[in-house]
Protein backbone atom coordinates (compact mmCIF):
# COMPACT_ATOMS: atom_id res chain seq x y z
CA UNK A 1 0.00 0.00 0.00
CA UNK A 2 1.46 3.34 -1.03
CA UNK A 3 0.66 6.35 1.15
CA UNK A 4 1.17 10.00 0.27
CA UNK A 5 2.54 11.88 3.29
CA UNK A 6 1.03 15.34 3.73
CA UNK A 7 3.60 18.07 4.34
CA UNK A 8 6.59 15.78 3.70
CA UNK A 9 8.69 17.16 0.87
CA UNK A 10 11.69 15.84 -1.01
CA UNK A 11 13.18 12.38 -1.01
CA UNK A 12 11.48 9.98 1.43
CA UNK A 13 13.15 6.87 2.85
CA UNK A 14 10.91 4.35 4.62
CA UNK A 15 12.67 2.49 7.43
CA UNK A 16 12.21 -1.24 7.85
CA UNK A 17 11.14 -2.91 11.05
CA UNK A 18 10.49 -6.40 12.29
CA UNK A 19 9.21 -7.90 15.51
CA UNK A 20 11.73 -9.95 17.48
CA UNK A 21 10.95 -12.69 19.93
CA UNK A 22 13.22 -13.97 22.68
CA UNK A 23 15.99 -16.08 21.18
CA UNK A 24 16.54 -13.91 18.08
CA UNK A 25 20.34 -13.37 17.79
CA UNK A 26 20.16 -9.57 17.52
CA UNK A 27 17.88 -9.32 20.59
CA UNK A 28 20.12 -11.73 22.52
CA UNK A 29 23.12 -9.54 21.65
CA UNK A 30 21.27 -6.41 22.83
CA UNK A 31 20.26 -8.10 26.09
CA UNK A 32 23.90 -9.08 26.73
CA UNK A 33 25.02 -5.51 26.03
CA UNK A 34 22.44 -4.26 28.56
CA UNK A 35 23.98 -6.52 31.19
CA UNK A 36 21.70 -9.53 30.79
CA UNK A 37 19.39 -8.51 33.67
CA UNK A 38 16.38 -7.51 31.55
CA UNK A 39 13.70 -9.64 29.94
CA UNK A 40 11.29 -8.30 27.31
CA UNK A 41 7.55 -8.20 27.97
CA UNK A 42 6.21 -9.32 24.60
CA UNK A 43 7.92 -8.62 21.33
CA UNK A 44 10.87 -6.31 20.71
CA UNK A 45 11.14 -4.13 17.60
CA UNK A 46 14.25 -3.97 15.43
CA UNK A 47 14.37 -0.91 13.15
CA UNK A 48 16.77 -0.41 10.26
CA UNK A 49 17.22 3.04 8.77
CA UNK A 50 19.74 4.68 6.48
CA UNK A 51 22.49 4.86 9.08
CA UNK A 52 21.11 3.31 12.21
CA UNK A 53 19.83 0.03 13.58
CA UNK A 54 17.95 -0.05 16.88
CA UNK A 55 16.18 -2.55 19.09
CA UNK A 56 13.47 -1.40 21.52
CA UNK A 57 11.46 -3.39 24.06
CA UNK A 58 9.41 -3.02 27.23
CA UNK A 59 10.88 -4.81 30.22
CA UNK A 60 8.85 -7.49 31.91
CA UNK A 61 8.10 -5.36 35.01
CA UNK A 62 6.44 -2.71 32.82
CA UNK A 63 8.33 0.25 34.29
CA UNK A 64 11.05 0.65 31.66
CA UNK A 65 11.70 0.81 27.92
CA UNK A 66 15.13 -0.46 26.91
CA UNK A 67 17.08 -0.40 23.70
CA UNK A 68 20.32 -0.74 21.82
CA UNK A 69 21.68 1.52 19.06
CA UNK A 70 24.09 0.66 16.28
CA UNK A 71 25.46 2.43 13.22
CA UNK A 72 27.09 0.99 10.10
CA UNK A 73 30.85 0.63 10.32
CA UNK A 74 33.04 2.11 7.59
CA UNK A 75 32.93 -1.31 5.90
CA UNK A 76 29.14 -0.96 5.54
CA UNK A 77 28.44 -3.80 7.97
CA UNK A 78 26.74 -3.12 11.27
CA UNK A 79 29.10 -2.18 14.06
CA UNK A 80 28.61 -3.45 17.59
CA UNK A 81 26.18 -1.64 19.88
CA UNK A 82 27.46 1.92 20.28
CA UNK A 83 24.57 3.09 22.44
CA UNK A 84 22.29 1.68 25.12
CA UNK A 85 19.08 3.30 26.33
CA UNK A 86 17.09 2.80 29.52
CA UNK A 87 13.92 4.88 29.72
CA UNK A 88 11.59 5.19 32.68
CA UNK A 89 7.83 4.85 32.18
CA UNK A 90 5.30 6.75 34.28
CA UNK A 91 1.65 6.12 33.61
CA UNK A 92 2.73 4.02 30.62
CA UNK A 93 4.54 7.00 28.97
CA UNK A 94 8.24 7.74 28.64
CA UNK A 95 9.63 10.33 31.04
CA UNK A 96 12.18 11.54 28.44
CA UNK A 97 13.43 10.51 24.96
CA UNK A 98 16.75 9.09 26.26
CA UNK A 99 19.13 10.77 23.85
CA UNK A 100 22.23 8.76 22.99
CA UNK A 101 25.15 10.32 21.09
CA UNK A 102 27.73 7.52 21.27
CA UNK A 103 27.39 6.35 17.66
CA UNK A 104 29.03 7.76 14.54
CA UNK A 105 28.10 7.71 10.86
CA UNK A 106 30.29 6.01 8.24
CA UNK A 107 31.85 9.44 7.67
CA UNK A 108 32.66 9.77 11.38
CA UNK A 109 29.95 12.35 12.24
CA UNK A 110 28.19 11.97 15.60
CA UNK A 111 24.66 10.57 15.44
CA UNK A 112 21.87 11.23 17.90
CA UNK A 113 19.36 8.50 18.76
CA UNK A 114 16.16 9.24 20.71
CA UNK A 115 12.75 7.74 21.26
CA UNK A 116 9.73 9.43 19.76
CA UNK A 117 6.48 8.36 21.37
CA UNK A 118 3.86 9.38 18.80
CA UNK A 119 0.26 10.25 19.60
CA UNK A 120 -2.39 7.50 19.54
CA UNK A 121 -3.59 8.41 16.02
CA UNK A 122 -0.12 8.55 14.48
CA UNK A 123 0.96 5.69 12.23
CA UNK A 124 4.13 7.31 10.84
CA UNK A 125 6.88 9.42 12.38
CA UNK A 126 8.86 11.40 9.78
CA UNK A 127 12.25 12.87 10.72
CA UNK A 128 13.96 15.42 8.47
CA UNK A 129 17.55 14.46 7.69
CA UNK A 130 20.23 16.06 5.53
CA UNK A 131 18.75 15.86 2.03
CA UNK A 132 15.83 13.52 2.79
CA UNK A 133 13.10 12.54 5.23
CA UNK A 134 13.29 9.22 7.08
CA UNK A 135 9.89 7.68 7.89
CA UNK A 136 9.32 5.26 10.76
CA UNK A 137 6.05 3.28 10.76
CA UNK A 138 4.44 2.72 14.17
CA UNK A 139 5.23 -0.79 15.39
CA UNK A 140 4.00 -3.00 18.22
CA UNK A 141 2.90 -0.03 20.36
CA UNK A 142 6.53 0.87 21.11
CA UNK A 143 8.16 4.28 20.67
CA UNK A 144 10.30 4.68 17.53
CA UNK A 145 14.04 5.10 18.18
CA UNK A 146 14.96 7.70 15.54
CA UNK A 147 18.26 9.16 14.29
CA UNK A 148 19.59 12.63 13.48
CA UNK A 149 22.89 14.20 12.43
CA UNK A 150 21.90 17.47 14.12
CA UNK A 151 24.08 16.75 17.14
CA UNK A 152 26.05 19.11 19.35
CA UNK A 153 28.36 16.68 21.20
CA UNK A 154 30.01 19.41 23.32
CA UNK A 155 26.56 20.42 24.58
CA UNK A 156 25.32 16.78 24.80
CA UNK A 157 22.22 17.69 22.79
CA UNK A 158 20.53 16.93 19.47
CA UNK A 159 17.58 18.24 17.47
CA UNK A 160 14.99 16.14 15.66
CA UNK A 161 12.60 17.83 13.19
CA UNK A 162 9.54 15.58 13.40
CA UNK A 163 6.15 15.20 11.73
CA UNK A 164 3.54 12.71 12.93
CA UNK A 165 1.06 11.41 10.35
CA UNK A 166 -2.05 9.24 10.52
CA UNK A 167 -2.66 5.99 8.61
CA UNK A 168 -3.80 7.93 5.52
CA UNK A 169 -0.70 10.11 5.58
CA UNK A 170 -2.45 13.22 6.94
CA UNK A 171 -0.28 15.53 9.02
CA UNK A 172 -1.28 15.43 12.70
CA UNK A 173 1.49 17.57 14.18
CA UNK A 174 4.92 18.97 13.42
CA UNK A 175 7.54 19.87 16.05
CA UNK A 176 11.24 19.95 16.85
CA UNK A 177 12.40 17.70 19.66
CA UNK A 178 15.38 19.29 21.42
CA UNK A 179 16.85 16.42 23.43
CA UNK A 180 19.69 16.46 25.94
CA UNK A 181 21.63 13.57 27.42
CA UNK A 182 20.13 12.64 30.80
CA UNK A 183 22.22 12.51 33.90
Amino acid sequence: MEVSLEGVRGKVVLTRWRALSLGEPSLASCLRALGGAWQPAGLAVERVGTNGLTITFRERGGRRILGCDSAPARSGRRSSWCGLADGELRGGRLVDPRLGIGCRSREGRPLGFAWIEPGASARYVAVERRGYVEVYPAAEGLPARVVTEEVEPDEARAAFRVAELDRRGRLLRRYTLEAVVAG
